[in-house]
């Protein structure tokens, strides 16, 4: 990826030179990620349970998260709309803080990886009786109903068939099924009325 990236900038070399390395990066930070899914996937399923369990404010958790999130560089054709129940600064959360932060940048960057030309996101937590009420939804193309119900089906994200061969939508989703699991939480998939993707998430107080 270094290496990739000096060509890429090196702006005395030719434009087609530059533009090959652009694409080396690219697949490089692919592959990269796809390995660092895999090593969570299986550190997930080795321990079953959380470790580093703390006390958290939700508030706190979402204001953070959300100011990583927005300082990545998020392309200008994605806009972002964030809603905090002010109820939620009574209470706290408890868990693996930074596996959970993981489990909802996941679903953020799902937005802006399955709608290239750009969506609207909205990130929302507010607080029902005894959980925390997370949902990150978008306008974009969504999935169709074959895809949310093989987001429950573990052997789809290894096997590469031809329903996510080139999508590759739900291997990142599997790992956040998983944290919220080892976390007694819920979380399901739907269609919204705006044709995109509902990701609702349940964790307990």
């Amino acid at each position: 990826l270094g290496y990739a990236e000096s060509i890429e900038t090196n702006s005395s070399l030719p434009e087609e030179v530059q533009q090959k390395a652009s694409l080396i990066k690219c697949q490089g930070i692919r592959l990269r990620n796809l390995v660092n899914d895999l090593n969570l996937m299986t550190r997930l399923e080795d321990i079953g349970k959380v470790n580093r369990q703390e006390l958290f404010q939700p508030v706190i958790f979402c204001r953070e998260l959300m100011a990583s999130f927005l300082n990545n560089e998020i392309p200008d054709s994605f806009s972002v709309e964030f809603y905090l129940d002010k109820s939620l600064a009574s209470i706290k959360l408890q868990g693996d803080k930074h596996l959970l932060q993981r489990a909802i940048h996941n679903l953020l960057y799902n937005c802006i990886k399955h709608n290239p030309d750009g969506c609207k996101i909205h990130f929302s937590a507010s607080r029902g009786l005894d959980h925390v009420l997370f949902i990150v939804s978008d306008n974009g193309k969504g999935m169709v109903t074959d895809e949310i119900s093989l987001l429950k089906i573990r052997s789809q994200y290894l096997t590469g068939s031809e329903l996510f061969h080139d999508k590759q939508h739900g291997f990142g989703l599997y790992i956040v099924q998983q944290i919220v699991k080892m976390h007694a939480g819920k979380i399901h998939f739907k269609k919204n009325l705006l044709g995109g993707l509902d990701a609702i998430m349940h964790l307990p107080i």
